[in-house]
């Protein structure tokens, strides 16, 4: 479409009797276009942006948490998961103090140790195949609670390494961390049998040591001997 010059403009409306400037007001709508809908649609954006920093800011610190465990952390010989649980704590304490609770109640149970209200540990000894099992199911559980859970297992040399990971697999299937940590499961010393033994015995008292065992506490009732 030509478009008319102003001299044009002036006879038209000159001819037809039209003020030259209802005819430019009309022109200034189709000439000034504002492209506002693309600013509105980068400002809903942004808060989205905001959100993904602070869960990559909470997931880095979770790891750094969890780094520190597996480099400077070195178990003593345990008895048992507490005694596990305890070592971790007092390590845990001394590098982030005032922010470690243990054995911590959840609608889906207890944990074993929760971190600034925010980080979930559990511990475990992979001692047996049935156990990493049932972890499966804690797992899951605890991540309906927490959205960054850990599991964290002591390899005591009763299962071998291949046979570990399988479950690792499915700890991390469900958006679990986990870490393997070697240590050494002390045994729980039996506790002595005493046996007390009453004789009534004829003889002297030396006759009667004599054929005693060595092994056996005995419970003397001296009254009994004949001392002829």
């Amino acid at each position: 479409m030509d478009r008319l010059t102003l001299d044009q403009i002036k006879t038209f409306s000159d001819k037809n009797r039209i003020k030259i400037w209802d005819i430019l007001k009309e022109e200034k709508p189709a000439v000034s276009e504002t492209p506002k809908p693309e600013k509105a649609k980068e400002t809903t954006e942004e808060p989205e942006q905001k959100v993904t920093t602070i869960e990559v800011k909470r997931q880095s610190e979770f790891d750094s948490i969890l780094e520190s465990i597996e480099n400077d952390f070195e178990p003593e010989d345990v008895r048992d998961e507490n005694d596990f649980e305890k070592q971790l704590t007092q390590f845990l304490k001394i590098k982030y103090p005032d922010r470690i609770r243990r054995q911590v109640e959840t609608p889906k149970g207890k944990i074993d140790l929760v971190i600034d209200e925010k980080y979930a540990i559990e511990l475990k000894i992979a001692d047996g195949k049935g156990k990493l099992r049932d972890l499966v199911g804690q797992a899951h559980s605890y991540k309906k609670v927490f959205n960054n859970v850990a599991v964290i297992l002591l390899d005591v040399g009763k299962m071998s390494r291949s046979e570990i990971k399988e479950y690792i697999d499915d700890y991390e299937g469900l958006g679990v961390k986990t870490l393997i940590l070697e240590g050494v499961l002390r045994r729980r010393k039996g506790k002595s049998k005493q046996i007390n033994i009453k004789f009534q015995c004829i003889g002297t008292g030396a006759d009667f040591l004599r054929f005693a065992p060595n092994h056996v506490a005995l419970s003397l009732t001296l009254g009994a001997f004949n001392r002829n």
